[in-house]
């Protein structure tokens, strides 16, 4: 077989091996533990292998019911180390700089600690996250815990871990991630209690928007009506004000119609006023010189039908005399001119002398 090159995590034996346990959770940070072909490059002090993590824990009263290794490498130890030792291991490869932008793996590491959780619930095991120096990937999957399933701000999960740790998380990209999925969160949870509001002031806006569009097409309609008919009228009376058109001219057939049907009515209206006034003396007349007090229906027709009345026109009253229209006056004006040319055109004098008499 071909010799396997290991190589040194860069840094590692900077860090501390286990932080503390953060509050309120059962989760822990901790570095990543290395074989003992690793660690013989290390002082013996420096040096920290899976048997030395079991012992801390021990010493330390911990009881570590499970192990998530986030690095994206199999050299630094093999994962039935962990198991032999009666520790459950869940392997989670994480890249250490392109994974925040795919919930997937935040989404695999919060059901395995909600797993191991409901199948742990009569004990306190705890469970402890490592990647390589146990500050970067491992603070930042612990933070969306703390994020997302205990509804904690950004600032305080972010707080909360790297006071455990000890030491802070020092990619940036991280820690935008953990104020996104915070900002994220607290959007999702307003979104629910809003919804019904925020659809009845939806609606509310639609109606009042619809009920402003119909008032100013009825505005609109309205002042188109009123100003067609305004121009209408502005144009009979133009027609009806300007000059007469020549003989052979019909363009004025419709004023002229109007006017005949008004002022047959004016016509009608005073013959009717004339006969009522007329059957109003006559009735007078009867009863002032009615040779009877009492009679039959037939005697008094009989006497009515021998009485000579004479009317006296002067107690009729006056009369509403009917007023020649426009078209009337200029048909009348026409008619005489045509009359008069004709006259001329005869050549006939005496004619002509009768005329301008």
């Amino acid at each position: 077989m071909p010799r396997t090159i290991r190589k040194l995590p860069k840094e590692w034996e900077k860090y501390e091996p286990i932080g503390k346990v953060v509050e309120g959770t059962r989760l822990f940070a901790f570095k990543t533990p290395l074989c003992h072909e690793l660690c013989c490059k290390y002082r013996k002090s420096k040096r920290f292998t899976v048997g030395d993590f079991y012992r801390q824990n021990l010493f330390a009263g911990r009881d570590v019911g499970l192990v998530i290794n986030a690095t994206n490498t199999a050299r630094y130890y093999e994962g039935s180390e962990v198991e032999i030792l009666g520790i459950e291991y869940y392997k989670l490869p994480i890249h250490g700089r392109s994974f925040v932008e795919s919930d997937s793996v935040v989404k695999s590491f919060m059901r395995t600690v909600d797993d191991f959780l409901e199948r742990n619930k009569d004990n306190s095991s705890l469970i402890g996250v490592h990647c390589t120096d146990g500050v970067n990937r491992s603070g930042y999957l612990i933070c969306r815990y703390l994020i997302d399933r205990l509804s904690l701000s950004s600032h305080e999960a972010l707080n909360l871990v790297e006071t455990a740790r000890g030491y802070t998380i020092e990619r940036g990209a991280l820690i935008q991630a953990a104020h996104r999925a915070d900002r994220e969160r607290r959007l999702r949870k307003k979104r629910p209690i809003e919804s019904d509001d925020e659809d009845d002031d939806r609606d509310k806006r639609k109606k009042k928007k619809r009920q402003a569009l119909k008032e100013n097409v009825m505005d609109d309609s309205t002042e188109q009506i009123d100003h067609d008919t305004l121009q209408e009228l502005m144009q009979l009376e133009q027609s009806l004000n300007s000059q007469a058109p020549e003989p052979q001219a019909s363009g004025n057939e419709f004023p002229h119609q109007y006017f005949e049907e008004k002022n047959q009515q004016r016509v009608q209206s005073s013959q009717y006023q004339l006969h009522q006034q007329y059957h109003k003396f006559v009735n007078d007349q009867s009863e002032a010189s009615s040779p009877f007090v009492e009679g039959s229906p037939l005697d008094e027709e009989e006497f009515e039908e021998e009485i000579d009345v004479k009317i006296d026109m002067t107690k009729l009253g006056k009369i509403d005399m009917v007023e020649m229209s426009t078209a009337q006056r200029r048909r009348q004006r026409r008619k005489k001119l045509e009359t008069k040319f004709e006259k001329m055109k005869r050549g006939k004098f005496w004619e002509i002398n009768e005329m301008q008499k």
